[in-house]
């Protein structure tokens, strides 16, 4: 069985008006069959720990914590050794598959990169074709013969989860994979990627908490820091002024988004500074961080 363990995950940024955190300490874990959902606004920090985790982060930021992919830390790797664990161990689905896939290469030829055996050639050949028609991509062989741009948004995204079954991965990283699309339609999509997937682990990157509620485990995230962690049926509950927001913001909940109050920044929480309900505890209550159990920061 897989296993994947965060802890105390660290990410900076080196700008042009000093160091920025990006992810501060969180801390997660994940095992075969599993599903994590990281849920929060845009410009909180989730695409960043998942590049963190595909070890795909821009050359100007820093990380620091433990990222261990069954008993191996990442972070400690050698490029040599990342490249083989990418597109293998771990794939990272990219929010557009046409931004993922080679222009100046047919979709063929960039599935059997790097492979020089002529009867393995032909077997992931076979093998991709079979998947084309899986998932709904036909004729398998126009497919594998054209171009990205001879694709359309929805064919690409398909052939990036094509190239990933391929590989047969431990860890899938999708990165708002159902943007631009209908939840009825994502919910659909995602109960896909299970399938295609079967044990593999999952971490779905969403700014969608209703997207979220397909996955197993859930991670509420503000500004880089953790709100809420655990069963994602039991965060769907509520407990976190933040969660509640993100709940109470959904079109079937009459997108309802509770009144910003001017209080005081408490260094704890950053949360606190948007949030009804802050109080000078605030910036003293720390993270239970033991086994699966629901994290939050707020006393509420």
């Amino acid at each position: 069985m897989s296993r994947l363990v965060v802890q105390n995950l660290h990410i900076d940024a080196a700008t042009t008006n000093g160091t920025k955190n990006i992810v501060d300490d969180l801390s997660f874990q994940l095992t075969s069959g599993q599903t994590l959902a990281i849920v929060g606004q845009s410009g909180g920090g989730k695409t960043m720990t998942a590049l963190a985790i595909a070890s795909l982060l821009p050359d100007n930021c820093h990380c620091q914590g433990k990222i261990l992919l069954d008993d191996t830390d990442i972070l400690q790797l050698s490029n040599r050794e990342l490249r083989q664990l990418r597109g293998k161990s771990i794939q990272y689905l990219p929010q557009s598959g046409q931004e993922y896939l080679n222009p100046s290469l047919t979709i063929g030829r960039q599935i059997l990169a790097g492979i020089k055996h002529r009867q393995q050639r032909r077997a992931i050949k076979q093998q991709a074709l079979q998947l084309f028609e899986q998932y709904g991509l036909s004729p398998a062989l126009r497919i594998w013969k054209s171009y990205p741009h001879k694709l359309s948004g929805g064919q690409a995204q398909r052939v990036v989860l094509a190239m990933a079954a391929i590989a047969h991965p431990q860890l899938i990283i999708a990165d708002e994979p159902t943007k631009g699309v209908d939840a009825q339609w994502a919910k659909r999509w995602i109960g896909e990627l299970r399938q295609m997937f079967g044990q593999a682990m999952i971490i779905l990157i969403t700014h969608d908490i209703e997207i979220a509620s397909c996955a197993n485990q859930m991670l509420v995230v503000y500004d880089g820091q953790t709100m809420q962690y655990g069963n994602a049926k039991d965060i769907l509950q509520g407990g976190h002024p933040y969660t509640d927001n993100l709940i109470s913001a959904l079109p079937n909940n009459g997108m309802y988004v509770s009144n910003v109050t001017n209080a005081t920044v408490y260094n704890a929480c950053r949360y606190s500074a948007k949030c009804q309900y802050v109080c000078a505890r605030c910036a003293n209550v720390t993270l239970n961080k033991v086994g699966t159990d629901t994290l939050r920061r707020c006393v509420l």
